[in-house]
C-alpha cells in the first residue's frame, strides 16, 4: 500500500486542527443538517460557552435570536444564493456582556458527507481597534489581488458623487472585461490564471491617478472610477493606455500568458439623477459592444 497520501492527509487534518485551537478568532462548524460539529477554544473564551452549553441546539435554535440576537434572518438569503454572508453585529456573552463582532458565515462542500453542505461560522472580536482595522481591509479589498473590492468602489462611488452633488463637475467609470482570460485557465490551470489577475491589477494601479480608484469586481472584471473628468479625451487616453498595458506578455513559471481587455465607457456629470448602478449598467453595456465588434478595443455609451 502507498502510505504517501495517507501519511499526508493525516498532517493536514493535524494542521488545520492546530490552526483551529490556536486561532484568535472564535469557530463553529455545523454539519448538512445543522448540527454543531465543533466548537474551538477562541470561541469558548469569546463567549464563556462550553461545548456542552450548545451541543443539543441546532444551528436555526443558536440563532433564533434568543440565544444569539444575530438572527438566522440576516445570514440565511446570503448564504443559500452565494455561499457566505459577513457583517458587523452586536452580541452578547453568556453572562450578557456585549461584544461587538465582525461574523463570517460561509457554506462549504463536506467530501466526508458525501458532498453535503456544512456551515461554517467565524467570530472576530472588534473590541481591538488594531482588529477592526483588519477586518475593515478583508471586507473591502479582493484577497487576491489587494485591488479594492465591489463592496468598497460602491462605497467609495457613492460618497464623490453624493458629495459633490451641487457642482458641475463630471466622473468616469471604465468597465473592464479581459478577453482571452478563460483560454488561460483552461490550458495553464487556475494558478496561472490568478498569476494574470495580480500582474493585471497591478497595471490597472499604475494606470490611474492618485485620487482614482481600480477595482476588481468579480472574476477577470475590472473597474476604473475616474474622478474628476475635463472630457472625454481624458478617459479614451486612459482607456488606450490600459488596453496597451494589458497586452503585455505576462510571464509565469517560464511560460509567456497574454490576455487583452475591452472596455465600457462611461462619462457623467455629478448633478445628474443616476446612482452608480445606473452608470455601472451603462458601461457594462458599452463592454459588451466592444466584446461584439472584435475585442481589444474601448467603447463609449450612447444614448
Amino acid at each position: 500500500m502507498d502510505v504517501t497520501e495517507i501519511i499526508q492527509n493525516r498532517t493536514q487534518q493535524k494542521l488545520a486542527a492546530n490552526v483551529l485551537k490556536n486561532s484568535q478568532d472564535g469557530v463553529l462548524i455545523f454539519d448538512s443538517l445543522g448540527n454543531l460539529t465543533l466548537m474551538n477554544p477562541a470561541f469558548t473564551e469569546m463567549f464563556g460557552y462550553e461545548l456542552n452549553d450548545l451541543i443539543a441546539l441546532s444551528m436555526t435554535q443558536l440563532f433564533d435570536g434568543k440565544h444569539f440576537t444575530t438572527s438566522t434572518n440576516l445570514f440565511a438569503k446570503s448564504i443559500e444564493r452565494f455561499g457566505q454572508w459577513h457583517g458587523e453585529v452586536l452580541e452578547k456573552d453568556k453572562n450578557g456582556v456585549e461584544l461587538p463582532l465582525y461574523i463570517k458565515a460561509s457554506k462549504i462542500k463536506d467530501d466526508e458527507q458525501n458532498g453535503q453542505n456544512s456551515y461554517i461560522f467565524i467570530f472576530s472580536n472588534l473590541s481591538d481597534a488594531k482588529e477592526r482595522d483588519r477586518l475593515y481591509y478583508l471586507a473591502h479589498h479582493d484577497m487576491l489581488t489587494g485591488l479594492p473590492n465591489r463592496s468598497k468602489f460602491y462605497k467609495s462611488a457613492n460618497q464623490t458623487i453624493e458629495k459633490n452633488k451641487l457642482t458641475t463637475g463630471q466622473f468616469g467609470l471604465c468597465y473592464l472585461d479581459l478577453d482571452g482570460f478563460k483560454l488561460v485557465n483552461d490550458t495553464y490551470g487556475h494558478d496561472a490564471g490568478d498569476e494574470v489577475l495580480r500582474v493585471v491589477a497591478k497595471r490597472l494601479e499604475n494606470a490611474v491617478r492618485k485620487g482614482d480608484l481600480a477595482c476588481r469586481l468579480a472574476g477577470d472584471e475590472f473597474v476604473l472610477f475616474i474622478e474628476p473628468v475635463q472630457d472625454k479625451t481624458q478617459l479614451a487616453e486612459l482607456s488606450s493606455r490600459v488596453i496597451e498595458s494589458i497586452q503585455k506578455p505576462i510571464t509565469y513559471k517560464g511560460l509567456t500568458l497574454s490576455v487583452g481587455v475591452s472596455i465600457g465607457v462611461t462619462i457623467a456629470y455629478y448633478n445628474e439623477e443616476k446612482d452608480i448602478d445606473y452608470v455601472l449598467k451603462e458601461s457594462d453595456q458599452a463592454m459588451y459592444e466592444a466584446k461584439i465588434f472584435g475585442k481589444g478595443q474601448y467603447i463609449f455609451y450612447e444614448v
